[in-house]
């Protein structure tokens, strides 16, 4: 059960806008999300500790700041026994260790996710970050690697496999957004507000 959000301000719409869109990890259908919030106001900037701070105290989650010399810094949340069981599957490690990963047999998360911040300071984007985030791994080898498998876009990434799959997947994600944005109508959020939430508040995967 969602809790209700009783803040107020940036404070409030910040958390507001990663409880939104990190609904499918609060939830526990989904290991980890990235939400990347564009900051307006310099004001809302300093907002985000708290934010952070709230999202935390109250859901068994973890946060990590990914390309941090970003304009808009990149956020991992992520339940880390969902996250360490994705990446102890033997495809993805064995990705991880051919992009030469270390700590992943037993699987140091902390580690892992602090290489991965370090690549994403890098010129390309770290697409392995899928398999934090729970996407299928032989679909995170075939987009990084490139495949002669049929696939197609479903949601989120783009599969080869059972795209049956991957749309229910999907489906769990969107009613887990639907529960809270339920949750942010009956705590008042301002309706101005709860548009950007709801919409333009945040890019997320």
């Amino acid at each position: 059960m969602m809790r209700r959000i009783a803040l107020f301000d940036d404070r409030r719409y910040l958390a507001s806008l990663l409880a939104y869109h990190g609904a499918p990890t609060l939830q526990g259908v989904k290991p980890a999300v990235l939400v990347r919030p564009a900051f307006a106001s310099r004001d809302l900037q300093s907002a985000l500790p708290f934010a952070v701070s709230f999202i935390k105290r109250h859901f068994r989650v973890e946060t990590a700041c990914l390309a941090a010399g970003k304009s808009d810094p990149l956020l991992l949340l992520y339940e880390p026994r969902l996250v360490a069981h994705c990446l102890s599957a033997p495809e993805a490690a064995s990705l991880l260790e051919k992009l030469e990963y270390r700590h992943v047999r037993p699987v140091a998360l902390l580690a892992v996710i602090a290489q991965l911040s370090r690549r994403c300071a890098g010129s390309r984007f770290p697409h392995e970050v899928g398999l934090l985030l729970g996407y299928p791994p032989p679909d995170v080898r075939d987009f990084m690697c490139g495949t002669t498998r049929p696939s197609r876009r479903c949601g989120c990434w783009q599969t080869g496999g059972c795209a049956d799959m991957s749309v229910s997947c999907q489906n769990r994600y969107r009613a887990a957004k639907l529960r809270v944005a339920q949750v942010l109508v009956e705590s008042g959020l301002e309706a101005d507000r709860l548009r950007k939430v709801l919409s333009e508040g945040g890019a997320a995967a």
